[in-house]
């Protein structure tokens, strides 16, 4: 059988991103990096996580904002949900701020963060999917 190329593999994404003209454009800018990524769109953390649970995602497109004031509980939580789901987290008034072991861009640098991160998972190819029960932590 022959193997598959990371390229060509159409990413699962799921954006967690409160406005909708931001999830537009980000829908945009994903088709323009990744012309077959496969987006999703969640309304909540705990819509998130369920879809995270279920199925696979390589990639989570996170706005802050949705964390309620505790992001760092948010994305502790979505990291033991998916562990081997990509978060690239976006902030309105970030400069790129480090939240280990995730960076926090600002909106203006989305392009060149979620290029970098797709490169990211196109060069580490496609990972299997482990779904997380309930339970395990």
């Amino acid at each position: 059988m022959p193997a598959s190329n990371p390229s060509t593999h159409p990413l699962q994404v799921i954006l967690l991103v409160a406005h909708v003209a931001q999830r537009q454009r980000l829908r945009g800018l994903l088709g323009s990096i990744a012309p077959r990524c496969r987006v999703a769109s969640a309304a909540s953390a705990g819509e998130a996580s369920a879809h995270l649970a279920r199925e696979r995602a390589e990639l989570l497109v996170l706005e802050l904002a949705v964390a309620q004031g505790r992001p760092l509980a948010l994305i502790h939580h979505l990291a033991r949900v998916a562990p081997a789901t990509v978060v690239v987290a976006f902030d309105e008034a970030a400069t790129c701020l480090p939240i280990r072991p995730y960076d926090v861009h600002c909106w203006t640098d989305a392009q060149a963060a979620l290029r970098r991160a797709i490169d990211a998972l196109r060069a580490a190819g496609p990972q299997p999917f482990l779904p997380r029960h309930r339970g395990t932590s």
